[in-house]
């Protein structure tokens, strides 16, 4: 059985359904034609690794930062076509991608294709202390993925003061609100115009890191669980 048919077969059955956003909440709506009264909306919450970071070496190039796992609506080859078309981007910046799993054969493929350096595009993983000296030490964050039910990594990045561009798709602008540079993730040029705002106007870079601060205020797991603990009772 499909996964969907199995997840509509439990929401007919479930006495209440727990979205994690509002646009989570309005797609089943439209999809499964759920009534509105039977969905509450919880917001996840999300962790970060508050522990000292170094900082960054002044041998390392300043490099783009990407997050998780790289298939599908992911879009992980339109952020990479997009650092391909602009020269400036790959004269003074890497493209780090932190887990997901190492390159595969069709990426490796894709790169060769793009005449991309391989010391200019690197996969590395680790834990969660090194996760965030990522964060930390990265000149931008980049989510380029088409959808997203909710979208952790950006409110992570924010927390270590890293400034995020990401797509527009999806609950991405729910939670990130007004936190980062958006573009349309099926555009290489909307792509690489907004990774160069955020890098090379300062005003832009220092705002959004500011309003990322501010945001994450909104989201932790604690509030998380009050909430679903609220809806449990009711």
């Amino acid at each position: 059985m499909r996964s969907s048919e199995t997840k509509k077969i439990a929401i007919s059955r479930a006495d209440r359904v727990i979205c994690i956003s509002q646009n989570t909440a309005e797609d089943l709506i439209n999809i499964f034609g759920v009534d509105r009264d039977k969905i509450s909306v919880v917001h996840l919450g999300f962790s970060s690794v508050q522990t000292e970071v170094s900082s960054r070496s002044s041998k390392i190039k300043p490099y783009l930062f990407y997050v998780g796992a790289r298939s599908g609506y992911k879009n992980f080859s339109r952020l990479v076509e997009a650092y391909a078309s602009s020269s400036q981007l790959q004269r003074e910046f890497d493209l780090i991608c932190f887990g997901g799993g190492a390159f595969n054969s069709d990426e490796i493929s894709l790169f060769r294709q793009l005449n991309l350096a391989a010391s200019s595009i690197r996969h590395v993983c680790g834990d969660d202390w090194l996760l965030g000296q990522y964060y930390r030490n990265a000149a931008i964050f980049i989510y380029p993925s088409l959808y997203e039910g909710f979208g952790i990594p950006p409110l992570e990045a924010m927390s270590y003061g890293c400034a995020v561009a990401c797509s527009d798709g999806g609950s991405i602008p729910e939670i990130v609100g007004n936190a980062a540079v958006y573009f349309d993730p099926y555009s290489l040029d909307s792509i690489r115009d907004s990774c160069e705002k955020v890098l090379f106007d300062s005003t832009i870079n220092d705002l959004i890191v500011a309003n990322g601060f501010q945001r994450i205020k909104k989201f932790s797991w604690e509030k998380c669980a009050e909430k679903t603990l609220q809806v449990y009772k009711s």
